[in-house]
């Protein structure tokens, strides 16, 4: 079964995509399935792939030498993956993208995409409209870290993202959200009296 009409779908309340683009973009991505636990890349390696996530759920997160796990984020369906800073400068990677479910993925080169940005300006369109989102995001989570206590970044996770709330065991979340996942249980206990 194919996603790419949904793909295009999203893809084209930001710019129209001649034919011939899709057809493009469809050529340079590959399909990857991936279990749960299996790795789309890991730390210390340099990878130049990036991908659109068609079914399933990733973690990506930073890993201490003592084996502590930092979280930087979840992502889904319909959403995009790739060790960005590996892809553009070529170095080695510093963090892990983990399949928390069984995954699919279209997955590209970046060199092919660097084709579809010089092939077309709506690849550009696209791809400002999306690296702007995805600043949102950061900046969005660096403000809770720094405005917001325990309670309230868990709110806001959950108002946020309630797709994810049942996908994620609470303990992770509870460590992307900063928060100890003991004292998590204590906030979810007080919310039920």
């Amino acid at each position: 079964m194919s996603h790419w009409p949904s793909i295009f779908a999203n893809l084209e309340k930001i710019c129209p995509i001649p034919p011939e683009e899709k057809t493009k973009a469809i050529s340079f991505m590959k399909e990857l399935k991936l279990k749960k636990g299996a790795y789309f890349g890991k730390f210390d390696e340099i990878n130049d792939d990036f991908a659109i996530i068609v079914k399933g759920l990733i973690k990506e997160f930073y890993l201490k030498s003592n084996g502590q796990e930092y979280i930087k984020g979840f992502r889904q369906e319909g959403q995009t993956t790739g060790h960005y800073r590996s892809i553009v400068l070529r170095e080695k990677s510093k963090m892990n993208i983990e399949c928390m479910e069984d995954c699919i993925f279209y997955v590209a080169k970046y060199k092919d995409y660097e084709k579809l940005l010089d092939g077309h300006i709506c690849w550009y369109k696209i791809t400002k409209v999306l690296d702007d989102k995805e600043f949102f995001i950061k900046e969005d989570r660096e403000y809770q870290f720094l405005m917001y206590k325990a309670e309230k970044r868990y709110e806001l996770f959950r108002n946020e993202h309630p797709e994810m709330v049942n996908r994620i065991p609470q303990y992770q979340i509870a460590m992307y959200l900063g928060i100890d996942p003991s004292s998590l249980n204590r906030i979810l206990a007080k919310k039920k009296t």
